[in-house]
């Protein structure tokens, strides 16, 4: 989430969002605070990873071997992940996994396991 507050409400920013990522604009007369999303809602990369089975992570690098590019796509947004973490409230998580389900690559009730 994204806050701006004008210069002038310097303390107020602090007050409400803490000193750690202000970012002041001295030429907008601004400030800028980025608060991270929340960390309960990050996964870490290599945890999401571990959840799979190996009869999962064996079909789907199958598929993707296959041909298809829905799965070719989201194992390459997952390997060039900058942050290395999963946010489980992204739609294309939610999505991805729904269609694994689909393709039958996962039971239905793995994507709640696998994001829990």
């Amino acid at each position: 989430m994204t806050t701006i507050y004008p210069l002038s409400q310097l303390q107020q920013a602090i007050d409400d969002r803490g000193e750690q990522n202000l970012c002041i604009d001295p030429f907008s007369h601004t400030i800028t605070v980025q608060t991270p999303t929340t960390p309960s809602t990050l996964i870490p990369l290599q945890q999401f990873r571990d959840r799979l089975t190996a009869e999962e992570t064996r079909a789907i690098l199958a598929a993707q071997l296959a041909g298809d590019v829905v799965i070719a796509q989201a194992v390459w947004l997952l390997t060039t992940q900058q942050d290395s973490m999963i946010d489980k409230t992204d739609s294309h998580v939610a999505q991805t996994l729904a269609y694994l389900v689909s393709k039958g690559l996962l039971a239905p009730d793995r994507p709640a396991q696998l994001i829990a």
